[in-house]
Parts: structure tokens; sequence; C-alpha cells
């Protein structure tokens, strides 16, 4: 095991780190087979991270190189299978766009690794036009300069404006009008009018670079050598930032400055900003050609050598710029990851985003991740879950102005919910996107926006068509034509209707209008009957002075097909408090805890008496423009106010003493989808008790999340009355809902419930066809009490046999089964949807293991060739992981069939699906003894040539059930330590002295007592 020297007293996260950074080094060279570039870069993404969330030292302290440690191996995990999840996903080059990115640096290094090696070169082809495109811009718009300054000098746009002296806010349309050039010019060279005038040949083609530092050389050389002009002497410089007035820098001392190194570093040194040196645009891209050595190299505590031999100070440096680019990143998209698989993602379109999965499966949770759409890894957080850590794990990530990026993972209910809220204040109130001409004024430009393309491809024509026509109207004989005098005739008259019909008055865009046209919206996509709608809505609960008095969730399902909305109300604890339940004749049910279902028109078919407002019944209402109608009951008196991309109707009540005083909906521009709906009600019940004046109360519905699934990938249960709401007793696992006497009327129909018994033949059936030893099949009840298998299987023909497996069931309405092949799940939408998380283990394929010597006497001993020893240690590795593993998941299905019924169940148990049972509890034990016995046996064939004395215990005693429990639960605990063990043992990841635990006597006699107690457990009384 490597160990560090004594650290120094720490001030500080950096401090902290850089005294354990050759420690971790080596740590991360063992974990990457000594690939040093590879080891860097897994240190360097743990310092980064570490330094961004800012754990608290008092809660770390105790323990930080286990803290850091395990960072580096969450980490290396991820980066494992993020780079599988890269290389299994086929990307074309078409959908490349380096445009899309903040920096070259960030770019080049995503694409490279998303691409396959064929279109490396395209990449470097893409990146040189657009060089070119800049450099050749530049001379003409401040937006070229503002594109070299951001994407190939790596300046942040809060430093861009001080360079050029503008506001922020133009920087970031200078950027966005350079890369809608950019991504025209990459298609087609021509296509830009403005440009053509001034358009040189094509970039000369060069020898492939043979490192990125070469290629970014090359960039580099044609970027300075566009310089025009004269250079500024310091003293010119000083004034041009030190003058009084703040007029900004013109666009040929620009264009010059960002293509001369010496002035843009005088700049930078005038303004207090980072040298070009320091942005470390090529640096960070490059490879590091070093003689890789078993130990690392250097020594001591700090990062000697690292980041190219620049020390603690260009590391820090390096580090601290990777932090800047990260938080000033601009996601689009969030992809949620746990453990390393992507479990979820959510479009960014609103101002608060909100997302919540439920995270299934055996696996211990370890970390938490949440990428960009672009592949970045936004936050980065390891999980220790109860009992050893806390209930409610939290981590926030604090962005660039004013953004956040916050993630709860809670452990309080039988499966975590994780939960991810990201902010963006600005999101939505920013005006519609200008371009700038070639002077840099605020005029738009036709080349680009949603089909600039396309306009550009038609420019060439149209410019000879222009010609033609400016050639004939020059010649005075044209003007005599009988067909243009006609011509002529013509437009006048024309002209004459339209001015008339000009003079007439346009009515003007209402209100009433865009309710109409939003509800039409709605009710179009709702219709569709190949689609079910998920909205969350979250509904805040405001005093007028506004103090937060409650915030509570609700959850709305629709569904075209079946015809029902369902709507569930929860407090800020995530507890189900109340359901709505209505279908399309209208007819609403109402549920709440401890009452009888109430069976009511829904509020659009009952007239809502807008002076006597029920607070109780607020949470039946969402944003949307029928909602808001039905509000304010039919009332035309409401303004209409643009915001930007938002529409905002407001309405005034017409009594202010009581009721809804005002009401105030919330339009996106682009759909007229509702987003927010804000309630401001003067509650009279106190007038009436108390004789006082009502109280004024504000409530806020915003929509956090919209989505649209297929039927296929919603569980049926989603739109079944939850078994809480259909009984006023307490219930229980088997209580039956209480009898209500029905109300006149349609009635909601009655879940179907699935038995114990039930449950225990499918999983009998599963069983039978062993599609529960190590496949992703799970067997869920759902909240409705409906059995749910799903899962994704490898080939047809195994999705075949489990189905004919399942064949006895298939008419039952208490089963839904779910199980495609890979081909058909890659087909469907990925969906926020609760996934299980499975992690396998990593089977050996290089480096050197902790018993490698052993193992090479061993082989030696034995004659084995020595071109052949590698190779034998590699395939008795596997071969012993494989058996500890298929030991443990025979004991998984053991603790499974204990956990999944209560004894209360089991004693109620029939005849038969009790010794369905017994049988499956024999057969699986029986197997676990099996596999444990080879291990062992293999293992004592090379480290125990004498067998260690047999361990005296205690005599194992199986009377009764609970006896049973017990001894299943520490065969399983036995069973996960010993895969841990031969893991740990077997694997170039292992760590300290634990890793050579396989080849001592106690590990052993721990084989040996799993194997007594396994046969115990199969010769029991109750398992015959």
């Amino acid at each position: 095991m490597f160990k560090r020297q004594a650290a120094t007293p720490i001030h500080s996260h950096e401090d902290l780190f850089l005294q354990r950074y050759q420690w971790l080094m080596n740590w991360a060279l063992r974990l990457t087979a000594h690939d040093r570039q590879q080891a860097e870069d897994l240190v360097h993404d743990v310092f980064m991270h570490f330094v961004i969330s800012r754990p608290s030292l008092e809660r770390i302290q105790q323990n930080i190189d286990g803290y850091l440690y395990t960072m580096l191996k969450n980490m290396h995990l991820s980066e494992v299978r993020r780079a599988t999840r890269m290389r299994d996903t086929v990307t074309p080059i078409s959908d490349f766009s380096l445009t899309d990115y903040e920096s070259v640096e960030s770019g080049f290094r995503v694409l490279e690794e998303l691409s396959s090696a064929q279109v490396h070169a395209q990449i470097r082809d893409q990146l040189r036009l657009l060089c070119h495109y800049a450099c050749i811009r530049k001379e003409s718009s401040k937006a070229g300069s503002v594109l070299l300054l951001r994407f190939f000098h790596g300046y942040y746009p809060e430093e861009i404006a001080r360079v050029i002296r503008t506001s922020r806010q133009a920087v970031k349309e200078r950027l966005r009008t350079a890369r809608a050039e950019a991504r025209a010019f990459l298609e087609d060279p021509a296509s830009l009018s403005f440009m053509n005038a001034r358009l040189p040949s094509a970039p000369p083609q060069r020898s492939a670079a043979s490192t990125a530092e070469d290629f970014m050389e090359e960039l580099r050389r044609e970027i300075y050598g566009s310089r025009v002009g004269v250079c500024l002497s310091r003293k010119e410089i000083e004034h041009l930032y030190g003058a009084s007035e703040s007029a900004p820098v013109d666009q040929q001392t620009l264009s010059h400055f960002v293509s001369c190194a010496d002035c843009l570093d005088t700049a930078n040194r005038v303004l207090g900003l980072p040298l070009l040196a320091d942005r470390f645009p090529i640096k960070t891209m490059s490879k590091d050609t070093r003689k890789q050595g078993n130990d690392g190299g250097g020594s001591g505590e700090g990062p000697s050598g690292a980041a190219g031999g620049g020390g603690s100070d260009d590391l820090l440096k390096k580090v601290r710029r990777r932090a800047n680019d990260l938080v000033n990143q601009r996601p689009l998209e969030l992809r949620i990851s746990v453990n390393g698989f992507i479990l979820g993602s959510q479009s960014i379109t609103s101002r608060v985003s909100r997302q919540t999965i439920s995270v299934k499966g055996e696996e211990r949770i370890g970390f938490v991740e949440i990428f960009s759409e672009k592949e970045v890894r936004l936050l980065f957080s390891c999980v220790d879950p109860p009992p050893d850590g806390p209930i409610e794990h939290k981590e926030r990530v604090a962005l660039s102005e004013g953004r956040s990026l916050e993630l709860v993972l809670d452990f309080s209910n039988s499966t975590p919910d994780l939960h991810v809220v990201y902010t963006d204040p600005v999101l939505g109130t920013e005006p519609a996107v200008q371009g700038y001409d070639a002077e840099g004024t605020g005029t738009l430009s036709e080349t680009f926006g949603p089909q600039g393309r396309t306009k550009a491809r038609k420019l060439k024509p149209l410019r000879r068509a222009m010609e033609r026509l400016g050639g004939s109207l020059t010649d005075w004989r044209f003007w005599l034509r009988p067909g243009t005098v006609t011509v002529l005739l013509a437009l006048i008259f024309i002209s004459a209707l339209l001015l008339i019909y000009k003079r007439a008055p346009v009515p003007a865009l209402t209100a009433a209008d865009l309710l109409q046209k939003s509800a039409a919206a709605d009710e179009a996509i709702a219709a569709n009957r190949e689609q079910v709608l998920h909205r969350t809505v979250q509904l805040e609960e405001q005093s007028t002075t506004g103090q937060l008095i409650a915030r509570r969730r609700i959850e709305i399902w629709q569904s075209a097909d079946k015809g029902i909305i369902a709507r569930r109300l929860y407090d800020e604890g995530g507890a189900l408090v109340a359901g709505d339940w209505r279908r399309q004749d209208g007819v609403q049910t109402i549920y709440h805890h401890g009452t009888k279902p109430q069976i009511q028109l829904a509020p659009e078919k009952r007239k809502i008496d807008t002076a006597s407002f029920d607070l109780d019944q607020v949470w039946q209402f969402e944003p949307s423009a029928k909602d808001f109608r039905t509000l304010i009951g039919g009332a035309d008196r409401f303004a209409i106010e643009d915001k930007g991309s938002l529409y905002v109707l407001s309405h005034e009540g017409e009594d202010q003493r009581v009721g809804i005083i005002n009401a105030t909906l919330t339009l996106n521009k682009a759909d007229l989808h509702a987003t927010e709906l804000v309630l401001v009600v003067r509650d009279d019940s106190v007038q009436r008790s108390e004789s006082r004046v009502p109280q004024l109360q504000k409530f806020r519905f915003t929509e956090s999340a919209f989505e649209r699934r297929a039927p296929s990938a919603v569980a049926p249960g989603t739109f079944e009355p939850d078994p809480e709401f259909l009984s006023t007793k307490p219930e229980t696992r088997d209580s039956k809902p209480e009898t209500v006497a029905p109300a006149p009327g349609p009635q909601p129909p009655i879940p179907v419930t699935a038995t114990p018994e039930l449950e225990l033949e499918v999983a009998y059936l599963l069983d039978q066809v062993k599609a529960n030893l190590g496949e992703q099949i799970s067997l869920t009840r759902t909240r409705g009490g409906m059995l749910r298998i799903e899962g994704i299987v490898e080939t047809s023909d195994r999705k075949t046999e489990i189905v004919r497996a399942l064949a006895p069931l298939s008419n039952n309405p208490a089963v839904v089964l779910d199980v495609s092949t890979v081909a058909e799940a890659s087909k469907r939408p990925q969906q926020a949807a609760s996934s299980s998380v499975t992690v396998d283990r990593v089977e050996i394929s290089k480096g050197v293991i902790p018993l490698d010597p052993d193992l090479r006497r061993y082989f030696a001993a034995r004659g084995v060739p020595t071109d052949n020893v590698d190779e034998e240690i590699r395939q008795f590795g596997n071969r012993m992981i494989s058996r500890a593993r298929q030991a443990q998941m025979h004991g998984r299905v053991l603790k499974s069939l204990l956990e999944r019924f209560t004894p209360e169940e089991v004693r109620a148990l029939d005849a038969e699906a009790r010794n369905r049972r017994i049988a499956m509890i024999r057969e699986h034990a029986d197997a676990f003894r099996r596999e444990t016995a080879q291990l062992r046996q293999e293992l004592e064939a090379v480290f125990f040539a004498m067998k260690p004395p047999e361990k005296t215990e205690e005599a194992i005693v199986i009377n009764g059930e609970a006896d049973l429990q017990r001894a299943i639960e520490r065969l399983y605990e036995l069973g996960a330590s010993h895969e841990n063990a031969i893991y740990a043992s077997f694997s170039i990841s292992s760590e300290g002295t634990a890793t050579s635990v396989a080849k001592t006597p106690q590990f052993w006699q721990s084989l040996r007592s799993a194997e007594k107690l396994s046969a115990k457990i199969t010769q029991s009384s109750l398992a015959r």
C-alpha cells in the first residue's frame, strides 16, 4: 500500500489536496494501468470537483484520505462507464458542431471522445475552417474578434467585455451572431453574402499534425499571421483603457489586438487579466510524452512535474481555470447518472427545472453525477447511504450569473428518491436574439435564423437575377415596351388598393384570442392517444408580505386513450395528501386520507363562485387557459402584457373585498403553453367567524416539468387510485378496501390487487428460467397493488423464453409484463422514469494484481511456459471473481425471498405456495454451497498446501421461520464479504492490506462456514 508522509496543517481545500497529490497520483496510476495522461486527467477531475463542491473540512477531517480515495475510485469507475457509453454511441460527423462549445479546448476534447478515430481528421478540418472564418470576419465585424477571444484564446464573456469596453449582454449577442455565421460558413463558405468580397482562398492543406499541441500551433500561426496594422505602445494602450469616457474599442484596433500576442498581453497587463500563457489553451490538450514509470515518478507530497512541469502553481491555475469553465457552462439538458449509468434526462425550459427519479436496485449507491447534453460533468457527489450516512444527502454547485444546480438524495422511502433542481434566474427573460451587421449595429442578418442556411443557398441565383434586372432598368427602351407599361399601371392600381386597406383599422390581438388559442393548443396535445402527458406543478402559498406559508407538489397524469386525468397532491415532505381523478364525461372523484371518496362534477362543468372561493380546493387547478377561464368566471375584463418571450394575462376581481382579488396567467409566446398561474384570494372565513378584515393569501402555481411519454413506458397503476385512498381504516398489505355505498352516477374503477400467492407464483416462474440471476429483470408492485415484471434482455430468443414461462399468467389482470430486447429498448426515447441500477464487476484485462507473485510461482511450478503465465493468471482471477459473484447471486435471491413477504404473509400462504417457496430456498442455498465449495477448492490448490484447521462454531439450529431468516441473512453477509474480498484480491483497483485477504487462513475458514451454513439451510426441516 502506498504511504503518505505526515501532512502539514491545512488552511484551504487546495492546500489539503496538494499535500496528497502525489499519493493520489500513485493510486490513479494503478487504477489506469500506469497510463500517466489518463491518471493525471483523473486526479485533476477529482481536484476540480473537490474544489467546486468544497465539502465541510470539519466533516471529513477525521478521514480525509479515505474521502479523497473514494472520490478517485468513483471518478475512475465513472470514466470507464462513460467511455463505454461514448464508444457504443455512433455519432455521425454531421451531428458535430464545434461552435456549440465554449472554447476550442472543451469542444475538441469532448468531440474526440465522442467520435471514432475515422472522423478525428474531419473534426480538425472543421476547426481549421472555423479559425479561417474568424480571421476573415474580424476585419469587417467585431463578432469575428469576439469569437477569437472566446473560442481560441479562452477569454470569458466578462473579460471580453472589458477588452472591447462594452456590456456583457453585447458580448453574448455578438457571440451568438458569430456562432450562427460560423455554422453557415462551415456548411457552405460562399453562403455569407457580406463576406464574399473579402473571402480569400481556403486555408492551405497542411500535413496532419501528430499531436494536439502541433495542431493548435498550426491554428495559432494562422491567427497571428492574419494580423493587420501597427502595434500600439503600452502608453497608447494605457490611454485607450484609462480614458474617462467608456467609448468602445474600434473595430480595426480590436482586430489587431486579437491577432497580436504582444498587444493582447499588454492589454491584459493594463486590465489586470490573465496572460495568454496562463490560459492553457494548448497545454491542456497535450499528451504527456514523459517516460511512465511504475511508481508514477516524483516524490513527496506536492504535484511534482504535474501539468507539464509547472509544479503546484501551474496545477492550481489549470484546475481553477477548468473550474471557471465549468461554472460558466449553460446546459440545455441535464443527464442524471447514478454509479456511472444514465437514469434520466430533462430539457431546461424554465427558470426553475426540477426532476425526481426513484432509484431502484440492489446495488448500493456510491456516487451521483449530472452531465450536460455535451457530456460535461457539472456535478459529482460521492454518497454514503444510511446507516453510515445521513438520511438526506445534499450537494449544491453555484454557477455563474446567479445560476445553481442542486441535488438531494432522500433515503427516507423504501427506494431512494433523487431530486435535481436547476435554477437560472434570467431564463425566459432575455430579449429576442439579434445579430450584428458588418459595422456592429443591431441589425438582424437575413443569413441566419431558423431558416438561415436555406436562404444562404439561394443567394447566388438571386444575385444573378438582380444583376439582369439592373441591366434592364438602365435601358430606356425597356420602359417603352407594352408589357412594361401594363405592369406599371397594374402596380399603380394595386398600390392604391393597398393604401385604402392600410387605412382600415386592423383588429389588435386580444387577451381573449390568446386564451382561446392556448386552450385549443392544449386540447390538441391532450387528444393524442399515442402519448401520456405528465406534468409537475409546484404550489406555493404565501402571505401578502411574501412570507412562505406552505409548499406542495402536484403530479398530473393525463391519458387520452384511457380518458382519465389523475392528479396527486404531495406535501413538502413528499407524503401523499389527496387525489383527484377526472373522466372525459366531466365526473370528478376526490380522495383524501381517512374519508370516503367524493364524487362531483369537475370545476369546468360547474359554476365556481369567485366570491366564496374554497381554499381547500385550490390544488385542483393548474396553469392552463381552461382553468384560468374557470377561475375568473368567464369575465372579459383582463389585461395583456408582452414581456419579450412571454405573455402575461391578468384579471382584477369585481369584488375586491372577498374571493379572488387578482388572477395572473403566464404563457410562452412560442407555443402559448401556460407555465405559471398566480391567484390572490381574500379569505372570508375569518371575517365571518371573528368579524375581522378578511386575510389576503397568494397561491403561485409554477410548472417545473412537462413531458410526453409513450403509454408503454407508464405504469398502469399510475391511473388507479392509490390504496391508501380506498380505505378509511389503517391499512395493511392484505387489507381490503372499505366498502362504500355507491353514489348515483358513474363510479371510479375498482383496482385489481395481487395476492402474496400470485406474487410467489410469478417469482417461482421467473426462477425456473433463471431470470433472477444477474439479468435486468425486476418484479415490483405498483401503487395500485398490481405486479409489474419489466426488464431488458439480450436476444429475442431469451425474451420468448421468459414470456413462455409466464404464459400461465398472461390473462391475469393483476400482472403486467414489459420485457424488451436491447434492440427494442434502444429505439424507445429515453425517459426520466425510475430505473434499476446494476453495477457489474469488471474482469481483469491488464496490470498487476496483488496476488500476482503467488500465482506466478504456482504456475511456474506446474511448468506453464513463461509466455503463457500472464494469460493463466488472468483466467484464474476471472474464474475466482465469477465463482464469488455466482454464489452471491444465489444469496441475493434468498434474501429477496425473505424480504418480499412478512412472517404473517408466509404463515397465511396456501400449501402449494409454501411448497414453492421452500423449493426455491433449497435450490438456491444448495447452489450457493456448490459455488463456494468450488471457489475454496481452487484457492486451496494455490495458497493452502496444508488445509487450515476448521473453525469451532456454535451448532446451527433452524427450528422456525425466525431461525431461517437469521441464517439466510448471515449467509448473505458472508457471500457479500467473500465477493468483495475476491474482487479486491484479483483486481488492479485493490486497496491496502485487504487486497491479499483471499490467501489468509481466516478467509478459508469463512468459506467453510458459509458451506456449512448453506448446507444446514438446505437440510433444515423448514426447507424439506
